[in-house]
């Protein structure tokens, strides 16, 4: 099922070029997002820049998120750099005076991968807490639309009236889309693949913090 993101920034935008066993050239093309990460868009390169609000639909193979063709649009451009006005010339310099000597604060290496590995789980927390459960929504919503609509067109008749007047349909359909809405989220985020993505997420987060735990004791 397609996933939807509905407004992202454009942090990177990256290529790999190499030749195929045949001898041909080719050129593999990625976007990154800010809270969404890296987003394959195959040999098509994306007409974005980096900065660049966007929105585009996409689809999971396995671990990896890939572009659906023709969904990736611009929603705002990155600002752009206003031209700065020469900065008038110097004075002279004053006679220099020896500062006092300051004791610059150290960072071991351990203690800066430390704070990364808790940063790199606090943001895949958020992920799993709110990216996933509203990308899953959105996606979810769309396909309740399209189902209702189709039953419309086919004047299906599990769509009752009843004695509705036709001011009310309005809000009968809108309830119905909702319903359906919230039936289609819970089975995605309930799906065996779906639950067995978050275990094996849990458990690479788990290993890391093992990791760095085991660091800190060697050091003291």
């Amino acid at each position: 099922m397609s996933q939807v993101i509905q407004q992202a920034v454009v942090t990177d935008v990256s290529s790999k070029s190499g030749t195929s066993k045949a001898g041909r050239a080719y050129t593999m093309w990625n976007i990154t997002l800010e809270g969404f990460g890296r987003i394959g868009c195959g040999f098509d390169q994306p007409q974005c820049n980096v900065g660049d609000t966007i929105t585009l639909q996409f689809d999971m193979k396995g671990e990896y998120k890939n572009l659906i063709k023709g969904t990736l649009a611009v929603a705002s451009s990155a600002p752009v750099a206003q031209p700065v006005a020469a900065a008038p010339a110097p004075a002279a310099p004053a006679p220099a005076v020896a500062a006092p000597a300051v004791a610059k604060p150290t960072m071991q290496k351990d203690d800066y991968w430390k704070n990364k590995e808790l940063k790199d789980a606090a943001k895949d927390e958020r992920y799993q807490k709110v990216d996933v459960v509203r990308m899953t929504y959105s996606s979810a919503r769309n396909d309740a639309t399209a189902i209702i609509t189709a039953a419309l067109a086919e004047h299906v008749k599990a769509i009752s009236w009843g004695k509705l007047a036709a001011k009310e349909r309005l809000t009968h359909l809108e309830n119905l889309v909702t319903e359906m809405t919230e039936r289609l989220t819970i089975n995605a985020l309930n799906s065996p693949e779906r639950i067995a993505q978050v275990i094996a997420e849990q458990e690479s987060v788990a290993q890391a913090v093992d990791a760095t735990v085991a660091t800190d004791d060697w050091e003291e």
